[in-house]
């Protein structure tokens, strides 16, 4: 399927120089994995120093990129790069034919391509079984080895885990992400305030806020009562902006 083909000039001018650079080097490495079309974004992951999700809507220009320079700064290069990817070639994979491809195989071939998906990927077994309990332990270990951790390679494994739990079905999905803010909290505190979580922190709120105008008030009040005697207490300066997207359930 093709991809609308998009030429330089329509993308260059939203980049940086330096970025640009970077990104047209990715390209030209072959670091753009395998992109695919679905409901209009054409997704794909970028390998840099980390793997990092990639999504262009080539028709409305609207980017998306896991890494935190996207997050802080805006067009990155590993979007740069899956633009001149696209610019390229337009011609993606589209993930309507491949669940057609899918339809037509016998239920002992899809057992052994999920054996080999879960091999490749294993958090993903907590989406196909529906059992959260590692996934939730997980979580709940974040702040084992923390000051540790590169602080990229810690970004990208919190949003890795958000989009993860984002798969699940709702309310439980909702809980794990209420869960996950709640110990980055901890984390931010504890450690005086570390900046680079708050980007994340906040993803959350606004994936919450849209939720939980739908939900009828005593549900609301048992998802957001950890969420609220956090902010009650908080004296961080979190305080100031991050609960803005929830700031009418707490």
């Amino acid at each position: 399927m093709k991809a609308r083909h998009l030429k330089r000039e329509e993308f260059e001018g939203l980049f940086q120089e330096k970025i640009l650079e970077r990104g047209w080097r990715y390209f030209e490495d072959d670091r753009v994995d395998d992109p695919i079309i679905a409901e209009g974004f054409v997704r794909a992951k970028v390998h840099g120093t980390a793997s990092y999700n990639v999504e262009v809507d080539p028709e409305r220009m609207v980017f998306f990129c896991s890494c935190p320079y996207f997050d802080t700064y805006g067009n990155c290069k590993h979007l740069a790069a899956l633009l001149y990817h696209l610019a390229d070639d337009p011609e993606v994979d589209s993930l309507d034919e491949t669940i057609r491809i899918l339809e037509r195989k016998s239920k002992r071939e899809l057992i052994t391509l999920l054996q080999r998906i879960m091999r490749a990927e294993p958090k993903l077994r907590h989406l196909l079984t529906g059992d959260v309990g590692d996934l939730d332990g997980e979580l709940r270990g974040l702040k084992e080895g923390f000051l540790d951790a590169d602080p990229d390679l810690f970004v990208e494994k919190v949003a890795s885990m958000r989009r993860l739990i984002m798969l699940f079905e709702k309310p439980q999905s909702l809980a794990l992400l209420k869960d996950l803010f709640v110990e980055l909290y901890r984390i931010y505190y504890d450690y005086g305030g570390v900046e680079f979580l708050e980007d994340e922190m906040s993803l959350i709120l606004e994936t919450m806020a849209p939720e939980l105008e739908k939900m009828d008030e005593a549900e609301c009040d048992r998802l957001m009562r950890d969420i609220r005697a956090i902010y009650e207490e908080d004296d961080s300066v979190l305080k100031s902006f991050i609960y803005e997207p929830v700031a009418d359930f707490l």
